[in-house]
């Protein structure tokens, strides 16, 4: 997503809120392409922050909030699409409501789900509040344990095998 979409602008957002950017949050550039990254220099972005969230329209995964967790980096994500699933549904993560539908030109007349601020500023405030951190911790050791013991390639390829035995 560019840092200008969908009718949102991050960076004026982020302005209002009194926030710097490259000393509060950080937008990747249009040349920016995680793919190209090693795992080892990948694991070491994510652990340079203390949160990912994300404000998306729809995943059909959601790599980038897998790759989160298997970092043991908080992952804030919208209840929208296939999100809560992959999020355990808010046990791996923390959930914020996405309740204002929209239509999107050219998305195939899909409705989606816009992330409700208020209710990701919550989120974030209470990942950031040390009330909150036994919990954070909690959640950010289930996200890694579900991520190494259930998305190992071993662990889905005995899945897989199972599932063409039953077919």
């Amino acid at each position: 997503m560019s840092p200008i979409d969908v009718g949102i602008n991050i960076f004026q957002t982020a302005k209002s809120l009194g926030l710097e950017l490259q000393k509060d949050f950080m937008v990747t550039n249009k040349d920016f392409r995680a793919q190209y990254f090693p795992s080892e220099i990948l694991n070491k972005v994510y652990n340079a922050v203390d949160a990912v969230f994300t404000t998306s329209l729809g995943e059909g995964w959601g790599l980038s909030l897998t790759e989160a967790m298997a970092t043991k980096t908080p992952v804030i994500a919208p209840k929208n699409s296939a999100i809560p699933e992959v999020c355990g549904f808010g046990k791996y993560a923390q959930l914020c409501e996405a309740s204002n539908q929209i239509i999107i030109a050219n998305d195939n007349g899909c409705v989606r789900q816009q992330t409700d601020i208020s209710s990701m500023i919550e989120c974030i405030t209470k990942i950031g509040n040390e009330v909150h951190a036994p919990y954070i911790q909690e959640k950010v050791k289930s996200a890694y344990d579900y991520v190494t013991g259930h998305l190992s390639w071993a662990t889905l390829g005995i899945k897989w095998r199972q599932i063409m035995k039953e077919a």
